[in-house]
């Protein structure tokens, strides 16, 4: 329900205020986590998923503003939102934090919000200054667009993900983030001479890709233009 981790008071409802939006200039398909229009009309959505949304398919363009919850609550809410691949997510800015780690990679663009949003009790009222910082990550071209506009009006400072996460590749290959590079099967890595998992990417540029070995971690350079699917180094 369109809640933050923490503003300082006792309740754990708190929605995100009517400027954000306003700096996003965009609208939503869907706000995937939602107390109720009637609760945010000032939620620039057509849609409103009140419960159980992550049982329930996704459409379009969303806004997520998920329960934060306990420890690593967030986690399910974010494996759906970069599984969909199209929305702004609002987080806190725990960048030391696990799921921090592991998600804001996934991300197209990362908004580091400043000031910090004092956001909006169940009650109607402001609340005092948060904690915790927040971020909002985005998934697809639209969203990279909306944060694009609110840095341009002052909503904070972009930072794009220099390492983006992808699924591990195994003997049987796969793809990286969508770009379309290929392991072959039974490829190893050449600095540990280990079945190679990837699970990092860098787009460095038109010549090539930079990984991470997930055994060494090692940093390696495949060209983007040789032959697809050929191996860096062979099994025996």
């Amino acid at each position: 329900m369109a809640l933050h981790e923490q503003s300082v008071g006792a309740t754990s409802e708190w929605y995100t205020p009517r400027y954000i939006f306003t700096a996003l200039g965009c609208t939503f398909d869907v706000d995937v986590a939602s107390p109720g229009q009637d609760v945010t009309p000032w939620i620039p959505a057509k849609v409103f998923i009140t419960s159980n949304s992550l049982q329930r398919p996704w459409v379009g363009f969303v806004w997520m503003n998920p329960p934060f919850g306990p420890r690593n609550g967030t986690v399910p809410w974010l494996e759906k939102f970069f599984s969909h691949g199209n929305g702004i997510a609002l987080v806190p800015d725990r960048t030391s934090a696990p799921w921090w780690q592991r998600y804001a990679p996934s991300a197209d663009l990362v908004l580091f919000v400043s000031p910090k949003i004092r956001f909006i009790a169940a009650n109607g009222l402001e609340g005092s200054s948060p904690a915790q910082g927040t971020t909002l990550l985005a998934a697809g071209q639209q969203g990279v667009a909306a944060l694009r506009r609110a840095a341009a009006n002052g909503l904070g400072v972009l930072m794009a993900p220099c390492f983006r996460r992808s699924s591990p590749l195994g003997r049987d290959g796969g793809h990286c983030d969508g770009y379309g590079v290929t392991l072959a099967s039974g490829t190893l890595c050449p600095h540990c001479s280990r079945s190679l998992r990837v699970t990092a990417v860098r787009h460095i540029d038109e010549s090539g890709f930079d990984f991470i070995c997930e055994s060494c971690h090692a940093d390696i350079i495949r060209p983007s233009g040789g032959e697809e699917g050929a191996p860096m180094a062979q099994a025996p």
